[in-house]
């Protein structure tokens, strides 16, 4: 059958464009022809999971990559091809197109031997012999490029568990470059048709020996590598020690040792991509789209950036945001780092007393010129998922939140976002169960925590907000004891709480009242009172005075601190259970189902007077 100029061969399991055979998954496969049988109908998920999976327990991101890889053979057409119906499922929207039985492949080879039959007959003699000498001196060609083009290898690509490099010395600094480093390869060696790369979570669970709960069986491990490393400091340099070993039996396949200048880190990744490669008989060669990253200044300064924004601190947030200026100054056309500088823009009102207007209106654009400049960077559009919650548009914002994690399943960000979005909505078990996704793929993030400890307390699970608001306390995230001191005054312990209360990050002048209230010390009246005169109006001190009004038991003018045009993440805690009577109001009800008005004014204005304006 034909969709869109693509021949899909049901018998031969194979898929041609322009003539050439397109590798893809034996999972995708079964999506893109079981999709193909159902012209212009909206295909659900569980109907895929019952049809493909055959009832299998797997996660969502199951069913997101394989509807991915399944568009990724139409191109930049697949979005188009195949559609999500929001809240639905998947629709194939181009017609489909019976041909003959015979093999679209056989077809063409028959039809290019004819003229010369003899000759070729003979060519593929002295081949044969050729790959027969090959094979005696070692070369293994069954996993290249070349292979590629054939069924079984296109059915059977090397699954690849990619674990983050350790550190052998040099403190966090070097922590964080090994993290950074098997992120970054596994985004490079993503690239190659020859390789099934794992998703981090599911790196750690294949390596760890644990049953997987993924898409991916114990058949599907079939000669599966681990790549793993160390990075050690010395004094002008970094040493990388690469290995790659069997999964199944650890056995060490290869390594190879590097020393790179630190002037010279961003070439490290394709470095080590082409060491992987060469350990695995892949051809080595520059993985496509990895131009970008051999600007070596500017890439540096995204890595050393998006360290930066990972921690929050109000300082770490400017300087992200400097660096990333300073990389788009050096590489224009380097789209995640718009998407990094969308990134930082967008936390910013959350973590500093800045006009949250002009930095969501300058996160947007430059998601928006990111996207215009890398369309499947799924980041970036969750960022305009957040901008259609801001204007009001939730169905637009769960739609572009559920393409994103299409585009980006395994982005903890993406995940976190969701999240958020979903508590405010009050749909507590879903987003509770996309803030465990992003924990389990960055356990070490102190915001994932904190969003898992959020959606815990929110619920009523207090031992589990205590579990996770601790360990991003622990992580460097003092704001989060905000969760801590909730889920202990709901334990009835008042010290604990009130000692949590005096470890915030940038408590307002209202916080010691509400701790002094607590402990007995002073009136609810007093602190409600306070509460309303604090001058404070940015997000983290309204989320700080919106937990102490629970505390104290005095829900009934929370919604007084709530900006009524554009709700943020602070809204979502008038879902816990303290605000239960304040939820039958006529005043909660309309912000909890905003009327879906028409787009913002920036979101139709030119990218490039949007981007210029933001940038004052």
């Amino acid at each position: 059958m034909q969709i869109a100029g693509v021949v899909i061969d049901p018998v031969e399991r194979t898929v041609l464009s322009d003539d050439l055979e397109v590798p893809l998954e034996p999972r995708a496969f079964d999506v893109l022809l079981y999709l193909a049988r159902h012209p212009g109908r909206v295909v659900s998920r569980q109907e895929l999971l019952d049809a493909v999976w055959h009832r299998r327990v797997v996660t969502d991101d199951a069913v997101y990559r394989a509807v991915r890889l399944a568009r990724s053979v139409f191109g930049k057409a697949g979005p188009r091809v195949i559609k999500t119906v929001h809240a639905r499922g998947y629709r194939l929207a181009e017609s489909v197109q019976e041909l003959p039985n015979e093999p679209a492949k056989t077809r063409k080879f028959q039809q290019f031997v004819r003229p010369s039959a003899w000759f070729w007959l003979a060519a593929a003699g002295i081949i044969s012999t050729v790959l027969a000498i090959v094979s005696v001196i070692g070369l293994k060609f069954d996993a290249g490029p070349s292979a590629l083009h054939s069924g079984a290898a296109a059915e059977s690509p090397v699954p690849l568990a990619v674990l983050p490099f350790e550190a052998a010395g040099g403190g966090e600094a070097m922590a964080y470059l090994g993290r950074e480093l098997a992120a970054e390869l596994s985004e490079a060696l993503r690239t190659h048709r020859g390789l099934l790369v794992l998703g981090e979570a599911t790196s750690r669970a294949v390596a760890a020996g644990e049953e997987l709960t993924t898409a991916y069986g114990a058949g599907d491990m079939d000669g599966a590598r681990i790549v793993s490393g160390r990075v050690r400091p010395s004094r002008r340099a970094v040493r990388v020690q690469l290995e790659v070993r069997d999964l199944q039996t650890r056995r060490l396949v290869g390594s190879e040792a590097f020393q790179w200048s630190r002037s010279d880190l961003s070439q490290l990744k394709t470095a080590l991509a082409g060491a992987v490669l060469r350990q695995l008989s892949i051809e080595s060669q520059v993985p496509p789209g990895s131009e970008r990253a051999l600007l070596t200044p500017a890439y540096e300064r995204f890595l050393e950036a998006r360290h930066a924004w990972r921690g929050r601190a109000p300082d770490s947030l400017d300087r992200a945001a400097a660096l990333l200026h300073e990389a788009l100054e050096l590489a224009p056309d380097f789209a995640r780092a718009y998407e990094a500088l969308a990134a930082v823009y967008l936390v910013m009102p959350s973590w500093q007393e800045v006009d949250g207007e002009a930095a969501r209106f300058r996160a947007y654009s430059a998601a928006r010129e990111a996207l215009r400049l890398d369309p499947g960077l799924g980041e970036a559009r969750a960022i305009l998922a957040e901008e259609a919650r801001a204007a009001g548009q939730w169905s637009a914002a769960e739609g572009l939140f559920e393409r994103a994690l299409e585009d980006d399943p395994h982005n903890p960000s993406v995940l976190q976002w969701f999240a958020e979005f979903q508590l405010m909505r009050g749909q507590l078990e879903q987003a509770a169960e996309k803030a465990r996704q992003a924990v389990a793929l960055d356990p070490m993030s102190a915001i994932a925590n904190t969003v898992q400890a959020w959606a815990a307390v929110i619920a009523g699970r207090n031992d589990e907000a205590l579990l996770h608001a601790r360990r991003a306390v622990a992580l460097g995230l003092p704001s989060s004891n905000i969760i801590v001191a909730w889920a202990e005054r709901r334990r009835g312990d008042r010290e604990a709480a009130a000692s949590a209360l005096e470890s915030l990050l940038r408590p307002s002048a209202a916080i010691p009242i509400c701790r002094s209230a607590l402990l007995g010390n002073a009136s609810v009246v007093e602190a409600r009172q306070a509460i309303l005169d604090s001058r404070r109006s940015d997000q983290l001190a309204v989320i700080y005075h919106l937990v102490c009004l629970a505390m104290l038991n005095a829900g009934d003018i929370a919604l007084e601190l709530i900006d009524r045009q554009s709700p943020g993440i602070e809204f979502a805690i008038l879902w816990a259970p303290e605000f239960e009577q304040l939820r039958l109001t006529p005043e909660f009800g309309a912000l909890a189902t905003p009327v879906e008005g028409p787009p913002t004014t920036a979101t139709s204005w030119p990218l490039r007077i949007r981007w210029k304006l933001a940038s004052r």
